[in-house]
């Protein structure tokens, strides 16, 4: 099997008020990719409900060169690469109508015990095509988090919208949150190059997540924590919007 490849129209409930598509739409359309490949290539959810496991995603490392606009028409393709006795690895590139490169990623995913909520070897689902590509030449790479310096915080409850299929809040809802304490006016002014995201321990219905962030020269680190323990940490590399760079 070769490397899958799915068309989307960026909807107006996708994008900001910049006409951008939100990150977390984004990731929701990746994440749709991914699910539509994995039922293809046999490892998808009808299968993995059968046996009581899910995939769940451990570490995202997003390189973004233009976000699409409202309208546009976008292609993703994916396909697993590497894989290791407990995770395994999922490319991304994301095109334009013109073939132009928007973003590229590379994900890590786990699989995931539903009942007893612990990660599970990948020996239990057999073997599945591959294809040793990698999309994005990048590392994962734990964003840092300084315990000193000044912080941006935001504090809010877990949404029953913010839960998917899995019972937990989903990966794609993390990267709002994580967007949170920045003001509107940061947001317009500034795009993302470079994402990188762990998601470190799952965020249940009834919860309230801590959003944690610092500011530095083109870079913004961020950190989710609810009940004191920490969810995920988030690094965002930023530079001018193109309406503001002139």
């Amino acid at each position: 099997m070769g490397k899958y490849r799915a068309t989307y129209r960026v909807r107006v409930s996708d994008v900001d008020s910049a006409a951008r598509i939100k990150l977390g739409s984004l990731l929701s359309i990746m994440q749709e990719a991914a699910t539509d490949d994995a039922e293809r290539i046999g490892v998808g959810r009808k299968r993995l409900m059968a046996m009581g496991l899910g995939w769940a995603l451990s570490k995202l490392s997003l390189t973004i060169a233009r976000l699409p606009r409202w309208g546009e028409r976008i292609t993703v393709e994916t396909w697993p690469s590497r894989r290791t006795r407990i995770s395994t690895e999922r490319e991304f590139v994301v095109t334009a109508e013109d073939g132009s490169v928007l973003a590229t990623a590379r994900t890590l995913w786990v699989l995931f015990n539903l009942k007893e909520r612990r990660i599970e070897k990948l020996e239990v689902l057999g073997e599945w095509p591959s294809i040793l590509d990698l999309a994005d030449e990048s590392e994962f790479v734990r964003p840092a988090f300084s315990q000193e310096g000044e912080n941006l915080t935001s504090d809010f409850g877990v949404r029953k919208d913010d839960i998917d299929l899995n019972g937990h809040v989903n990966n794609a809802v993390y990267i709002t949150w994580a967007m949170e304490p920045l003001s509107l006016e940061f947001c317009m002014e500034n795009e993302p190059t470079h994402i990188a995201i762990w998601f470190l321990s799952e965020v249940f219905p009834g919860e309230r997540v801590e959003s944690v962030c610092q500011t530095q020269e083109g870079q913004t680190r961020h950190l989710l924590r609810s009940g004191g323990t920490e969810r995920a940490r988030v690094a965002v590399a930023w530079r001018p919007s193109e309406k503001h760079s002139t």
